[in-house]
Order: structure tokens, then C-alpha cells, then sequence
């Protein structure tokens, strides 16, 4: 193997799909580690990525933090968040909108595979839309002078559910890591500021400053 196959091979030894990745212009990414914007790893797809959006998992996850680096490690479970669980919950990210090329990196930084899995997940996506009554009554008649002005409102939350991609831990080498909390410890739990049918209570990584 010639020295610029080789370095092709390590290039892409933990993204097989970047030729179906690069068939997109642009691929939807949900990261809830230091990958967010506010993040130390956040330049891994800085120059590559379009402005986020929050987002929440739909499936349960347990979220575990590395102690020395900071790594997050969400990891798969079988049940479903309720709001009797106490480990089992919903994650709190960022939507990105990234070019395939990233993924290069992501992938390497993630060891895809490996350590992590790129998975599709799907991730609900919450907008309040914004809106103005005109200075008109309901029969389409003009307001009185002391009644007009814009008045604005908010309409009811929707949540829709798109797909994107998450790394997720691989259990056969997480697993046999994970220590109860010496080494690791459960990423802080956050409660929404408003009542919401679908979101009790939910992770929410802390990037911390340094």
C-alpha cells in the first residue's frame, strides 16, 4: 500500500459512509457535550456547521461525564423516560446543520465504532412562534384610536421530531469503565421552567470554564 493510500485509509478508518455522507450538502449533528457551542471541542465543527438549535432526545438515556477530560458518554437504556425515573431521561443538546467533511474529524475525535457509535436518533425539536393582532376587531372593523398599537403573542409550543445523527457510548467498552462515580459522574439533572407533558426532567451537560 502506497503512502498516499495509507494516509487515505487513516483519513477515513472511522468514517466508511463519508460517500454517502458527502452526497448531502449539509447533515444534521446533535451533540450534548463539550462539542456544543459553548464547548472546548466546539472547534471540531466550528468552520463547518450552520447556526443550532436546542433539542432533546426522544428515547431515555443514562449521561455520564469523564472526571479528568470531561468527555460525555450518553449510553442507551431499554426504558423509556417517565416521571418516576430517575436515571433514564431525555438529553438536552444542540442541532447543527454540518457539512460531510466534519465528520472526518467527529468521527476520528469519537473513534466511531469504537468507543462511540454515530447513530440516527431521533430528537425532538420545540419552536413557540411569535405573532401580532392587526387593529382590527373580528368583523374586520378598525380598533378605537386608544386600543391600537402592535400587540404580540406567542402561540402554543409544537415539538416535532426530526432525525439527526449522535454519538453514542459503545457498551462493550464503556461498561467495563464505568466505576459508580470515582472516575465518572451522572451529568447534572435539569428541571424545564415550565410545565410540559413531554419533558419532566432532563440531562443537560455543564460546560465548565478552563
Amino acid at each position: 500500500m502506497s503512502f498516499s493510500h495509507l494516509a487515505a485509509f487513516k483519513r477515513t478508518e472511522f468514517t466508511p459512509d463519508i460517500a454517502e455522507l458527502e452526497l448531502h450538502q449539509f447533515v444534521l449533528l446533535f451533540v450534548c457535550d463539550d462539542v456544543m457551542r459553548a464547548g472546548k471541542n466546539y472547534k471540531l465543527i466550528a468552520e463547518h456547521s450552520t447556526k443550532a438549535a436546542r433539542g432533546f432526545t426522544l428515547k431515555a438515556f443514562n449521561f455520564y461525564r469523564k472526571r479528568t477530560d470531561g468527555m460525555g458518554i450518553p449510553m442507551r437504556v431499554n426504558t423509556q423516560p417517565d416521571r418516576f425515573s430517575f436515571t433514564a431521561l431525555k438529553i438536552k443538546g444542540e442541532i447543527h446543520a454540518v457539512r460531510p467533511v466534519a465528520f472526518l474529524d467527529l468521527d476520528g475525535w469519537y473513534q466511531n465504532g469504537l468507543m462511540f457509535r454515530r447513530v440516527r436518533t431521533k430528537i425532538l425539536y420545540p419552536t413557540t412562534e411569535h405573532g401580532m393582532i392587526v387593529n382590527k376587531d373580528d368583523m374586520g372593523y378598525g380598533l378605537p384610536h386608544a386600543l391600537r398599537g402592535p400587540k404580540h403573542f406567542l402561540l402554543p409550543e409544537r415539538v416535532d421530531p426530526i432525525e439527526a445523527w449522535m454519538y453514542v457510548g459503545v457498551p462493550s467498552y464503556w461498561n467495563p469503565l464505568l466505576d459508580g462515580g470515582y472516575e465518572f459522574e451522572t451529568v447534572p439533572i435539569r428541571y424545564p421552567e415550565k410545565d410540559r407533558n413531554w419533558l419532566v426532567k432532563y440531562y443537560h451537560y455543564q460546560n465548565r470554564p478552563g
